[in-house]
């Protein structure tokens, strides 16, 4: 079921109210993204993972990246997963189409 839930802006770096349904993987949504498209979306960090043309490579992505890590029980994906963790999960995104925002840019920050 569809709720708003907040997400922390890429711009402005504040919550913005988006509305999103959870995945089958554990701690991870899928919302529409403001700009157009949809997005991956770590519910505890309110961090976005991937930004894709539509939900259903939003949800296919959610799927694969899912036993990766333990979304459900992370904190803040940036600072608690791997690096190697966030290289697969960058090039899972890349394959479905998307942007890495948060977790995928990690090394750079």
């Amino acid at each position: 079921m569809p709720e708003t839930i907040p997400v922390l802006s890429a711009w402005t770096k504040r919550p913005v109210p988006v509305v999103a349904s959870p995945t089958p993987a554990p701690g991870l949504w899928v919302g529409i993204h403001g700009g157009g498209g949809c997005i991956i979306v770590h519910r505890r960090s309110q961090r976005v993972v991937g930004r894709y043309p539509d939900a259903e490579a939003a949800l296919a992505c959610a799927v694969q990246i899912g036993p990766l890590a333990d979304w459900a029980g992370c904190d803040d994906p940036c600072v608690s997963l791997p690096l190697e963790a966030c290289d697969q999960i960058d090039s899972i995104v890349k394959r479905w189409g998307g942007e890495g925002v948060s977790v995928a840019g990690r090394r750079s920050r």
